[in-house]
């Protein structure tokens, strides 16, 4: 909706905008095309009017760039397709049937008007004239929804695809209007606009220098000078390896030997060396981040999008597992496909949401499944505005997700498959904010491990289960699971235990998530005669940190500088009651920790017996110190192995220097 407001005090960052559009709109008016027509501007203004810039600012700079000395009557085409363009965004508004239409189109559709009437206007009965202006207003309706996207943009957020495109499209149209003012000026611009894009990459400077070749012979300037950025950027950006020093002199240097071939109608060498200087003296840091905003994204986007990719994929896994377990719960993939068929395949955005680069619409899914399984069947008065901004049928999404959260909770799963799916809306938001992933810190430490593992009996199965793996997201999992006794039914639970909270912890879930799922699962499977312990350890050499998770775990021991600290664990162990809590505990590492973990069956044995070998073996690597301590163990026991045994050891070191 166009909204125009007057008050008495106007802050810095409104008038800024206003001067920029201004400016804007002054170079764009010289980008003339067909019949002297200027639809770049025009599409900046229909735009600019639903970006709530200044009608004012935008209409100044229109007037300001086709003010000309003597006034000639195609000079009068601009203003008057302003002008129609403002009439009509005021018309829309008060127009009934404008509800259907959004910002975005009628943005498009105004400025195709204002440039196809004018022209009409101007090329009277001829046919070609016509045609002619019917594809001016093609590029004014084509450039508009790219303008407003540009205007959407902020400083400080990551470019995606779409507001890079639309960016080369504002630089091609403002230098071709610049080219038109004032050659030289252009050619500037061109080469220091070339040079910032080849601090990204050779491709990169390539692919701007023919961007801005194109731009500069559009606006009316000379091929030799074109070429001359082209190669200049490529030249560029084939040195910037080895510094700016290497870069900025090849620049110059490749700019003029393109001048060479026709010197008569080359601009000269000042604008590059300019540019060069300028390129020099920026600071490093600005370059980096302009590139990394605006140029460099794009690989690790997709790096962004296949780290979703697999997340949400080992999520689905996880909920299968999880599925697998209790008949009742439902199949992740399954629920969104149906929701899916159901709500968007003939709706007009289905490409835009379903294509787009950060999972909106399973996001948006996911998060109203979540919230219809929280509030069970009560109903709010209102969608909520972020879920309609987000999808046009909200309202139907809504009620969908309440359909599924009232079947789930026929079938006893409400609680659990609202938290799985609030964890899948948790996982692709955090994926879609930090598009572009921050580089990871060097590691301080250093980790090594090792586990040995006994069962009760010789020739049966063991009840306890251990992983130690790397997860995705750089930290070490150590987990030991116990099972209730021994045997093959023991291990079967304390294996689907340990296999459901890896996968989940693959997914990025929460631990304290992962763990409830997991209970949940026991709890529905075991019916009260099946349980496991739990004895948990997420270890992050690059924080320097260690979290221990513990269900009804044996304690866990390290050793450190000549004593040993203890870290108890109690509570319920999972599948014995719904709603257990672990006892969380995190603890600072320091170089030459050594942290020892296992189940009751060897961790329970003697009276500080398992401190004292800890003490006394800690110098032997962690495969070795677990196997000694196993032994020790099965000494200690006076009868046999009384339950199975399982020993994991990880030992801290500090990293080596890179």
């Amino acid at each position: 909706m166009l909204k125009i407001q007057c008050t008495g005090r106007m802050d810095f960052s409104r008038l800024a905008r206003g001067a920029l559009a201004l400016a804007a709109m002054a170079l764009l008016s010289h980008a003339r095309v067909m019949l002297n027509l200027a639809p770049f501007a025009l599409a900046l203004f229909a735009a600019g009017l639903y970006a709530q810039i200044s009608p004012a600012a935008l209409l100044a700079g229109a007037v300001l760039g086709a003010l000309r000395f003597p006034l000639a009557q195609s000079d009068l085409l601009l203003p008057s397709g302003c002008a129609l363009i403002l009439l009509g965004a005021l018309l829309a508004d008060r127009f009934p049937a404008r509800a259907p239409l959004r910002e975005g189109p009628l943005s498009a559709l105004l400025a195709g008007l204002g440039t196809l009437l004018p022209g009409l206007a101007a090329s009277g009965p001829e046919a070609y004239g016509a045609l002619l202006a019917l594809l001016a207003a093609s590029a004014a309706v084509a450039c508009a929804p790219a303008f407003s996207t540009l205007l959407a943009w902020r400083p400080g957020v990551r470019a995606g695809m779409d507001e890079r495109a639309c960016a080369a499209l504002a630089l091609y149209a403002l230098l071709m209007g610049a080219c038109a003012l004032w050659p030289p000026g252009a050619y500037f611009l061109a080469c220091l606009a070339s040079l910032a894009a080849a601090h990204a990459s050779v491709g990169a400077g390539a692919a701007m220098g023919a961007l801005l070749m194109c731009a500069l012979l559009s606006g009316g300037g000379e091929m030799v000078t074109a070429a001359s950025v082209c190669l200049g950027a490529t030249a560029a950006g084939a040195l910037r390896p080895r510094g700016r020093l290497f870069a900025a002199p090849a620049f110059v240097l490749a700019a003029g030997l393109v001048g060479l071939y026709a010197p008569e109608r080359y601009a000269g060498p000042v604008a590059p060396a300019l540019a060069a200087l300028c390129y020099v003296a920026v600071p490093e840091a600005w370059l980096r981040e302009m590139c990394a905003t605006l140029l460099c994204a794009a690989g690790r986007e997709r790096a962004a999008r296949e780290e979703a990719s697999r997340a949400l994929s080992a999520l689905s896994a996880a909920f299968g597992e999880l599925a697998a377990g209790v008949a009742n719960l439902p199949e992740e993939g399954a629920v969104l496909s149906d929701m899916r068929r159901r709500l968007c395949a003939q709706c007009s955005l289905y490409e835009r949401c379903w294509a787009g680069e950060d999972g909106r619409a399973v996001r948006a899914m996911c998060r109203s499944i979540a919230d219809a399984a929280a509030q069970g069947e009560t109903d709010e008065d209102e969608t909520p505005p972020d879920l309609m901004r987000v999808c046009r049928r909200g309202d139907r999404l809504r009620a969908l997700a309440r359909e599924e959260a009232i079947a789930l909770g026929a079938r006893g799963s409400q609680t659990q498959a609202g938290a799985m799916f609030r964890q899948a809306e948790r996982i692709l938001g955090d994926m879609a904010r930090t598009r572009l992933r921050p580089r990871d810190s060097p590691p301080r430490f250093r980790l090594a491990w090792g586990a040995s593992a006994r069962s009760m009996r010789s020739g049966q199965p063991s009840g306890d289960a251990h992983l130690l793996r790397r997860l995705p997201d750089g930290r070490t999992l150590a987990l030991v699971c116990d099972g209730m006794g021994s045997g093959e039914a023991a291990r079967q639970e304390s294996e689907r235990a340990a296999r459901l909270l890896w996968k989940f912890l693959s997914a990025r879930v929460e631990p304290e998530a992962a763990l409830a799922a997991a209970n949940a699962l026991l709890v529905a499977r075991g019916a009260g005669d099946m349980f496991a312990t739990v004895d948990m350890c997420l270890l992050d050499d690059r924080a320097g940190k260690a979290q221990f998770w513990k269900q009804a775990a044996s304690r866990s021991l390290i050793a450190r500088e000549g004593e040993v600290l203890v870290i108890e664990g109690g509570r319920l162990p999972l599948g014995v009651l719904e709603g257990v809590s672990p006892v969380v505990k995190e603890v600072e590492l320091r170089p030459g920790d050594v942290i020892v973990m296992g189940s009751d069956g060897a961790m329970e044995v003697g009276d500080g017996a398992m401190e004292e070998a800890l003490c006394k073996n800690r110098a032997l690597a962690p495969d070795r110190l677990s196997e000694e301590m196993l032994r020790t163990a099965e000494a200690l026991t006076q009868t046999g192995r009384r339950d199975d045994m399982t020993i994991v050891c990880i030992g801290v070191g500090r990293a080596r220097a890179p």
